[in-house]
């Protein structure tokens, strides 16, 4: 991070002109009105201590750089409380008067010609430190906003004037007294940890969707948007506000796409008891069960596609708007129905990464004809630890090809042996043991070895197990020291690294990834495909049920029907196209898992022609 840090004895036996001198030196560009008003806050702080005296080794630092959107805090003051814990204060400084706050209009993200509303400011900083700096999550931190030109009616309409009912409020005072007052009752001592803290703190990829989904919880915003990110939240707001009905997102992996859904529903839901507006997060089946599982205090937040239908009731239905992340994945009709009853939606998908042939492209692709459809595109990605070229590598080794562009952002590595694949993932876990470390594959049993280090745990809702596993990272010390191989294609999921064994349900060969029909056991997929290719009479059977009714398909026994009515000699043509279908939706499961980590991703092909 950059910016002046200091001690509060430092600041107290420095000249003002001389502080601001030092601030200069980081900022040489700024303008005139912005160096004054440094040396107006000085000198607010040097007043203030006169009334509450700070230990001296507080920590003070003044226009520290933030690792996100070209933010910097104005003031931050840094110590320890007596009992081991680190607290940092956050303050926003204004010098705003009465009549311009009276005249000013606040957003929630920067607007031309408005400003951003300073509590929502500082929070930004706060989540921008704990949520994007290697350092955020060993700090409590307390954020404050300082008017010193606002009466007490002022600050009343700073507050009245916020834009986001329900969000987090901070507290706003007009004389630093009072802030430094409250912090002289928590900061006992300063040290120098915390400044080597704050000069060598490094920005990390943001945090991962499945934390995000708190802030459904606290109604915090979840993610610093990128300018693109933001710039794409006012076109929604600007096409909702014109009538548009359905408004589709699309982008590559790690775009951001559910970054911007989140944000949207959170604001949606904050100012719900002002608007009338009912929003509804749609996070897919897999997600929804994790995030259940995660945070069952607000598991009904969570909606499941099927249960839109009786949730968005057709006499209520203009009320609700709708964000669906992943709408790929739903069944056909979901969407159309919504729409037809007059809710709004807010949707991600993208047909490269649908995962079976019972899919709603076909429905998608046509909203896209209608008079109030927009669709907005994310040309960046935020994914790969600031890689352009991650994604592209990815795309290229499934398609493949066994060049790859030079990257020193994104670690990708191709092993040809397994035993050198599982040495190097361990070796990845302990070089890295702050990192997330997904170990993935589709097949219940793993190539052979002479020494497995890797286990697989197939079963109903093992994956709410499986990512928490991840999350936690304490590897060693679970399992005898084996990793855990998920079974979680993890679409919408974010970890630090990814390795990802392809097994014999597909072969590498200079044509790109080719299905092995015998071999592959997603039995959904399988079946819908043949559904989708009308070969599914007599082959789709239904479990029994104890009632006499229909107990849903029978999965595994419907999968051996199908291989095996394609493997008869009549049918040669038939698996020919069902080839085709299962190894487009093949690519797509592990293009899916490739993409997941943003340092890095570690592969091995088990087959090979």
């Amino acid at each position: 991070m950059e910016g002046f840090f200091s001690t509060i004895n430092d600041v107290k036996g420095t000249e003002t002109h001389d502080i601001v001198q030092r601030i200069k030196a980081f900022y040489p560009d700024s303008e005139e009105s912005r160096i004054r008003s440094w040396g107006v806050l000085v000198d607010d702080l040097k007043r203030a201590l006169l009334q509450h005296p700070l230990p001296p080794d507080v920590i003070v630092a003044i226009e520290c750089s933030l690792p996100t959107d070209g933010m910097a805090a104005d003031l931050i003051l840094a110590g320890n409380d007596g009992n081991g814990k680190q607290h940092l204060c956050i303050i926003e400084s204004k010098q705003w008067s009465d009549s311009f706050i009276a005249e000013a209009s606040f957003t929630t993200y920067r607007q031309e010609g408005k400003d951003l509303h300073p509590e929502i400011q500082v929070c930004r900083h706060l989540i921008s430190f704990r949520d994007y700096l290697d350092i955020g999550s060993k700090y409590e931190l307390t954020p404050y906003v300082f008017i010193r030109n606002a009466s007490s009616k002022g600050l009343q309409e700073i507050r009245d004037k916020h834009p986001s009912p329900g969000g987090r409020r901070v507290k706003v005072v007009n004389d630093l007294v009072k802030i430094v007052f409250d912090v002289s009752k928590v900061l006992k001592h300063g040290s120098v940890a915390i400044v080597n803290d704050l000069k060598n703190a490094k920005y990390q990829p943001c945090k991962g969707i499945v934390d995000a989904m708190h802030s459904i919880v606290t109604r915090e915003e979840p993610f610093i948007l990128t300018k693109e990110q933001s710039c794409a939240v006012d076109r929604i707001r600007d096409a909702l506000r014109a009538g548009k009905r359905v408004i589709r997102v699309t982008g590559a992996a790690g775009a951001g796409k559910t970054a911007i859904l989140l944000n949207l529903y959170v604001t949606v839901l904050k100012r719900s008891a002002k608007t009338g507006i009912i929003p509804i997060f749609v996070s897919g089946r897999q997600n929804t069960a994790l995030y259940r599982s995660i945070y069952p205090q607000s598991e009904d937040t969570f909606t499941l596609p099927w249960t839109l239908d009786r949730t968005v009731a057709p006499a209520r239905a203009k009320k609700f708007m709708i964000f669906m992340d992943e709408a790929q994945h739903n069944d056909e009709g979901v969407v159309t129905n919504m729409v037809t009853r007059g809710a709004r939606l807010v949707l991600c998908y993208d047909e490269h990464q649908t995962i079976n042939a019972n899919n709603p492209i076909k429905e998608l692709v046509d909203l896209e004809s209608r008079s109030d459809f927009e669709t907005i595109e994310l040309k960046e990605t935020v994914r790969y630890n600031g890689s352009v070229v991650a994604e592209k590598n990815i795309a290229s080794c499934l398609s493949g090809r066994t060049e790859f562009f030079a990257d020193d952002k994104f670690e990708f590595r191709m092993f040809s042996n397994y035993d050198e694949f599982q040495n190097g993932v361990f070796s990845l876990v302990g070089n890295h043991p702050d990192s997330t470390v997904a170990v993935t594959s589709m097949l219940k049993t793993l190539p052979l070895s002479n020494r497995q280090r890797f286990f697989t745990n197939w079963g109903s809702r093992t994956e709410c197990e499986w990512i928490p596993y991840v999350r936690n990272r304490n590897y060693s010390s679970r399992f005898d020291g084996k990793l855990w191989v998920g079974s979680w294609w993890m679409p919408g999921l974010d970890v630090d690294y990814t390795a990802v064994i392809v097994g014999e349900d597909a072969v590498l060969t200079s044509n790109g990834l080719i299905a092995n029909v015998d071999k592959v056991k997603m039995f959904a997929m399988i079946v819908s495909i043949a559904q989708s290719m009308h070969i599914d009479q007599g082959l789709v059977v239904d479990k029994p049920s104890s009632y006499g009714s229909r107990g849903g398909i029978d999965y595994y026994t419907s999968y051996r029907n199908i291989i095996d009515h394609l493997h008869k000699a009549e049918n040669e043509e038939i698996m020919k196209e069902f080839s085709l279908r299962c190894t487009e939706y093949i690519r797509n499961f592990y293009y899916i898992m490739m993409t997941r980590g943003r340092k890095g991703c570690y592969v091995y092909f088990s087959c090979k022609r």
